[in-house]
Order: C-alpha cells, then structure tokens, then sequence
C-alpha cells in the first residue's frame, strides 16, 4: 500500500518579488500569531528547509526516507496572501501552480534520463 504525505509544503521564489511593497509580512496570520518560541523555531527551520521545498531531488531523498511514495504538496504558509484582491491573487496562483508543475517536470525529466541510463547499462556488470 502506497504511503501518501498529505501535507507537505513548497516555495515559489517568483512570489516574495510580485507582492514585496504591497503589505506588510507581519500581517500574515502565520507570522503574526506566532509566539516567540514559535518564531525562534520557524528561523531555525528557514535555514533547513528551502533545499527541501525547492530542490525535487532533495525532497525525493528525504521521501525515501522516510517511506514515503507520494506527497500532497501545497504552498508554505507565509505565501498565503489572503489579503490580496481577486486578480493578485489569481497572479500568484499561477505563478505557485508553474513552479510546482516546473518543480515535477523537471523531476520526471531527471529520472527518465535516469532510466534511460539504467536500462542502457543492464546486463553489463556495472551497478
């Protein structure tokens, strides 16, 4: 039986530079309403955790792991802009949704060539 991740987070580099300037981040309810060992921890965690929200192979590793074959993948907290009108808010949508989809197409590129190697090489010895 499959094990599915249901919740799992993603970045998008192309967001912070669209909504820089029209808000303040400290309005974000994630940020907002944390408490300081909230705070203390998420600091800790952004040094560890955009390689793994934003590299497909690192996030694969980390999958493996921990056993897991498939994820939910939706984007990180502080990249909820509720507060942003109806048409800025379609704008990030899509730039999210691409760079998720990016994300996968560029991860299935990586292990077709992978296979492509795998099945080139099977039958000669060579692991």
């Amino acid at each position: 039986m499959p094990i599915i991740d249901m919740h799992t987070h993603t970045v998008s580099k192309r967001v912070e530079p669209v909504v820089t300037g029209q808000y303040d981040p400290m309005d974000n309810p994630y940020r907002r309403d944390m408490s300081p060992e909230s705070r203390a921890t998420d600091a800790e965690q952004g040094k560890l955790l955009p390689r793994l929200m934003l590299d497909v192979a690192v996030r694969r590793e980390a999958m493996q792991r921990m056993g897991v074959d498939f994820q939910v993948i939706a984007p990180a907290p502080a990249q909820q802009h509720y507060w942003a009108g109806e048409e800025l808010q379609v704008a990030l949508s899509r730039i999210k949704n691409e760079d998720v989809t990016d994300d996968q197409a560029r991860e299935k590129i990586a292990r077709s060539e992978q296979e492509s190697c795998e099945s080139a090489w099977s039958g000669t010895g060579v692991d």
